[in-house]
């Protein structure tokens, strides 16, 4: 059985000394995901599942451009790929989010889950606090409030990175095909 290209650049994309170059049509992609990866890309926050189309556009040109994304905000938690972007008073937001977050776990669980939900509130708290370096992951469990944490973190960004992440976005705004490479 013959394998397409798609799974065959799947097998062989992680081998050592192997570069691939794919080459995207900007104006082939749907409206929706154009938009939607434009908007991550300006926001500097991922969102959406891990395989949506237009998450996987952001993630790769952000890859291409070699940067990462200031902020994902998903379900279950918000992951800062790098703390040391966030400020003092960044920090005091976030750890702010956490106390209203921990409240509302409180409110919506029973008193049997009392203890393991200030323990593990407790844990991110002292992460947020000590973590100065490399990647930072808060699990609320809360979609809003992970939002929210993105939402501070992505306004710590400099201008640089406004301006790179504007013009990623602006290239799919192109109608010349340009090159991504994996």
């Amino acid at each position: 059985m013959s394998d397409n290209a798609f799974n065959m650049v799947r097998k062989i994309r992680h081998l050592p000394g192997l570069k691939l170059t794919a080459t995207l049509d900007p104006t082939q992609v749907s409206k929706r995901v154009k938009t939607s990866a434009q908007k991550m890309l300006r926001s500097g926050v991922l969102t959406l599942g891990y395989r949506s189309k237009a998450r996987l556009l952001a993630e790769q040109m952000l890859s291409d451009a070699g940067r990462v994304s200031p902020a994902t905000a998903v379900t279950w938690a918000a992951y800062l790929p790098d703390a040391a972007m966030l400020t003092n008073e960044a920090r005091e937001q976030i750890e702010g989010l956490l106390g209203a977050s921990k409240l509302i776990d409180h409110a919506s669980s029973s008193a049997d889950n009392a203890k393991y939900i200030n323990d593990r509130y407790a844990q991110m708290v002292k992460a947020l606090k000590t973590t100065r370096i490399g990647r930072l992951s808060l699990h609320t469990y809360q979609l809003e409030i992970n939002m929210q944490i993105a939402e501070v973190v992505s306004a710590c960004r400099t201008p640089l990175m406004l301006a790179l992440h504007n013009e990623l976005a602006d290239k799919l705004d192109s109608t010349e095909p340009f090159h991504i490479n994996f």
